[in-house]
């Protein structure tokens, strides 16, 4: 997906919120998927997503199974859960009209085949909004399949200016620009001072597309 800073669209902020709720729900199945089969790391960043700017997609870090490594990620414009094999798409579950727990059934059935840990047994060490999607509603992207695309190209094009500045931070201080599953950010920490990236005076620059305290995407530092 190429970024475009022009077609981002005028911002509907109750429509925005609506698509931004259902795919921070979805994602939870990589982010399961992930914590099910990678060992714990510092700042829970086994669980954090990359976006692939081809299959517009926030993507897991690989899973390494019985033979097979996959990764798992949602191409949220669509509102698709993919499971890749190096680049490659090999299985897709359109959420529309579906119910989480179905996807949860669907994904398990890919990483038990490929002798990988089943994400539905995974627990999450955060919560996250609610939605009545998390208590067994269908998913409704049809109606929002506008709203998807511009949350889509905010990721996208937040992934390609927050690369940039990365890129031109000195060597070995920034992070890797990363989606956050619990507040669904997309940001690389910038460390500052010595220590590890939890106790280190740093700075945080991302993209967080609307929350709690303020409904349209906004960018921070």
């Amino acid at each position: 997906m190429t970024p475009s800073w022009e077609n981002l669209g005028k911002i509907y902020t109750k429509a925005l919120w609506e698509a931004r709720l259902q795919a921070h729900h979805a994602v939870q199945w990589v982010a399961r998927a992930a914590c099910a089969n990678i060992m714990p790391m510092p700042g829970d960043t086994h669980s954090n997503f990359g976006w692939d700017p081809i299959q517009g997609a926030l993507v897991s870090h690989e899973l390494r199974g019985r033979g097979d490594t996959l990764r798992v990620g949602l191409v949220v414009g669509t509102m698709t859960l993919i499971v890749l094999r190096q680049a490659s798409v090999i299985d897709q579950f359109v959420l529309d009209g579906k119910r989480h727990a179905d996807a949860g059934t669907w994904l398990d059935g890919i990483l038990g085949n490929a002798g990988l840990a089943l994400a539905g047994g995974a627990a999450l060490p955060y919560a996250i909004p609610a939605h009545p999607v998390g208590n067994d509603a269908t998913y409704t992207s049809g109606p929002y399949r506008g709203e998807f695309a511009v949350l889509a190209n905010w990721f996208a094009c937040a992934e390609a200016l927050l690369g940039d500045i990365q890129s031109h931070l000195p060597p070995g201080t920034a992070s890797p620009v990363r989606c956050w599953p619990h507040h669904f950010d997309i940001a690389t920490l910038w460390t500052l001072g010595t220590g590890d990236a939890q106790t280190a005076a740093s700075v945080g620059i991302g993209l967080c597309p609307g929350d709690g305290y303020y409904a349209q995407p906004y960018f921070y530092v």
